[in-house]
């Protein structure tokens, strides 16, 4: 049977006789959801009241062009493409649409079923309504375009206004302004005119001549001050220094020299003289008479060099004073200037923007007078004659369209949900192109009656019977020298690999062909027990204790199989398959036997039969037809590695074949009608 699949990953093609076969074998599928949705979609109609739409047409209106004196107005809804699209969005605002629904005489709930469209690129703008009734939608659609016009223009009108009153409240805060500016101008003005003479006459020259007079009795004052100083220490006993020897001062200095030439004539005479010696005496006299006069000196001139010092002090104020005086007045002329100048400029600003001001306050009294709408209508509502919906063409197209896609999409999901094998070209090519029988499944009476194996005995002629003879047959034409080794074995337990393993060995044997079965799962060992042999050594004891193999077969009771039991369980069986014990086992059954069938355990659950599928001359795979996920039994076959036997045969077991007939026909020649089914050994 060959059959290229829909599904994504299992064939590498797909040709136009695989697609037809999966849409007929999944025709239920694909033809339920689109019926089912006709008739949804036919209720619908029936059950939808209809619906029309009215329309009404704005277009914002362009700018007029100024006419004589009156310049144009100010830039407006036409001015770009984002002005037209706020137009949509105040027409479907909600307090307009819930105001035109009331107007309309229509309930609140016919707000919603108004909206506003732009039409492409222009400047207009289509107001749409649906309801039930034709005339209820062409008034509710014609309210709206009312109640915005009306509206809108009101808003030109108010807006206006607030401009006339905006710019005569700044008219008038500018013409404060201004007169503040003018009267502080006339008042620097009149200051100006009331400034002294003498601050007005002063210049540079003057100014300097003042400060030099100024600094000049600052420097008198400080040397009368050092000479008063000078005096202070005479008067501690020190003479005057130097700077104070002046005319002011030279009698002073004569008396201080005298004064000096007595204390020397005193000491000279004390030396001398005693005491109270009349010369000494009269010195001494003479000096105090002196020192009297010096003291009266120092005095006097004190006194005149303090007078001195006081009028060049007062000097020295009065040129301060009127040096500040005069520093201060320039400074607040130059100050004055520099405001006039200010307020000069402040008036011609205030000035041009009481003009500006003048200007567009005209400007805003010609649109309140003139204010039109910047959007006109188009077109009114107009009654509509046929509803726009429900359209049953277009709906019921959609619905056959949506029950179809979901169809082939519930289709998609099946199939590739089901990731058994269902064909067996699918299995060979898993296999490297190995050839692949099918074994139906047999009634559950008939397995109940007799065990599966024994089928090829007692019922030859059955559909079981004859798949097992195919598979033989294939097995032995398989096999390079036309018998050999054979492996049977599976990707995961409960395939039934034991149960076809004894029936193609007893069919060879039915078939004069020299046959020997191993039971080599060392794990789960069955066959002894559904043959019911005795017990006694089996294919572990001969490998372990080195018996010949030939001396532990037994006789099958229905066939002239020789049959090799299995053994009890093994901890660790993978060591003793992958010894030397087991090459020379099969090669002394193989030198014996024509064909010797070998039971493993699954590839998938221990690493045993990888062990002697690398002494084996061919592997026979058994597979549960849809069960089996693709993806263990890859996995299974890539574990066998470079050195193991290849697939020379591969097993589709308890197929159902009516079923299978579905997935291709040609590969179920046996197919027969009633049910089949087989419960696994």
């Amino acid at each position: 049977m060959v059959e290229r699949s829909a599904r994504a990953g299992e064939d590498e093609g797909l040709d136009l006789a695989a697609l037809l076969r999966l849409l007929w074998r999944r025709r239920w599928w694909i033809a339920v959801p689109p019926l089912l949705a006709l008739a949804t979609a036919g209720l619908y109609l029936r059950a939808t009241p209809p619906v029309y739409r009215a329309e009404a047409l704005l277009a914002v209106a362009p700018r007029p062009v100024a006419d004589g004196d009156l310049p144009a107005p100010p830039p407006r809804l036409d001015r770009d493409s984002a002005a037209v699209d706020s137009l949509v969005q105040l027409l479907a605002a909600p307090s307009l649409r819930a105001r035109a629904a009331r107007r309309a005489g229509l309930p609140p709930e016919a707000a919603d079923a108004i909206r506003a469209v732009r039409r492409g690129a222009t400047r207009v703008v289509a107001v749409e309504a649906e309801w039930s009734e034709p005339a209820a939608a062409a008034r509710l659609a014609d309210a709206v375009v009312r109640l915005f016009l009306a509206d809108h223009l009101a808003r030109k009108r108010e807006a206006a206004r607030e401009s006339v009153a905006w710019l005569e409240a700044r008219i008038a805060e500018v013409e404060e302004k201004l007169a503040r500016a003018e009267r502080a101008l006339a008042e620097l003005r009149d200051r100006r005119v009331r400034t002294p003479g003498a601050l007005v006459a002063a210049t540079p020259a003057s100014l300097a001549e003042l400060e030099r007079r100024y600094l000049l009795t600052v420097a008198q004052r400080r040397a009368l001050e050092a000479k008063l100083a000078a005096l202070g220490e005479a008067e501690e006993g020190r003479t005057l220094p130097g700077p104070l020897v002046d005319r002011s001062t030279a009698y002073l200095d004569r008396l201080e020299t005298l004064h000096a030439e007595l204390v020397a004539r005193e000491a000279e005479l004390s030396d001398r003289y005693g005491p109270r010696h009349p010369r000494l005496v009269e010195l001494r006299r003479e000096k105090r008479a002196l020192e009297a006069r010096i003291a009266r000196e120092r005095r006097a001139l004190w006194r005149r060099f303090e007078a001195e010092v006081r009028r060049v002090g007062a000097e020295e104020r009065a040129l301060a004073d009127e040096l500040a005086r005069l520093r201060d007045g320039l400074a607040d002329l130059r100050r004055d200037e520099i405001r006039e100048r200010e307020l000069q400029r402040e008036m011609e600003r205030l000035r041009a923007l009481h003009g500006s001001y003048t200007r567009r306050l005209a400007e805003a009294v010609g649109r309140e007078r003139l204010a039109k709408p910047d959007v006109e209508l188009v077109q009114a509502a107009v009654v509509p004659d046929r509803p726009v919906w429900p359209k049953p063409v277009p709906l019921l197209a959609f619905a056959g369209a949506s029950g179809l896609g979901l169809g082939l999409l519930l289709l998609f999901l099946r199939e590739q949900l089901d990731g058994g094998y269902r064909t067996a070209s699918a299995l060979a090519r898993d296999l490297g192109g190995a050839p692949v029988v099918t074994v139906p499944r047999l009634a559950p009476r008939l397995a109940r009656e007799l065990p599966p194996a024994d089928l090829v005995v007692e019922r030859p002629r059955g559909r079981f019977a004859e798949a097992v003879r195919e598979a033989t047959a294939r097995l032995l034409s398989g096999l390079d020298s036309g018998g050999g080794v054979v492996l049977v074995t599976s990707a995961l337990p409960g395939e039934g690999k034991s149960t076809l393993a004894l029936a193609l060995a007893r069919t060879a044997a039915l078939e004069g062909v020299a046959t020997a079965l191993v039971d080599a799962d060392l794990i789960r060992p069955s066959l002894g027990r559904r043959l019911e042999l005795p017990r006694g050594p089996g294919f572990a004891e001969v490998m372990e204790r080195d018996l010949d193999p030939l001396a532990v077969l037994c006789d099958d009771p229905l066939t002239p199989l020789r049959v090799m039991p299995g053994s009890v369980r093994r901890e660790r069986p993978g060591r003793i398959l992958a010894g030397e014990a087991t090459v020379r086992i099969f090669d002394r059954l193989r030198a014996r036997f024509r064909l010797v069938v070998v039971d493993s355990p699954p590839l998938a659950a221990v690493a045993d039969a990888v062990s002697l599928a690398a002494v084996c001359d061919g592997i026979l795979f058994v597979v549960r037809w849809r069960d089996t996920e693709r993806t263990v039994v890859r996995r299974a076959l890539q574990g066998l590695g470079p050195g193991a036997a290849r697939p020379v045969l591969g097993v589709l077991q308890q197929v159902r074949e009516l079923e299978l007939a579905r997935y291709d026909y040609a590969e179920s020649g046996r197919a027969r009608r009633g049910p089949v089914a087989w419960a696994t050994g």
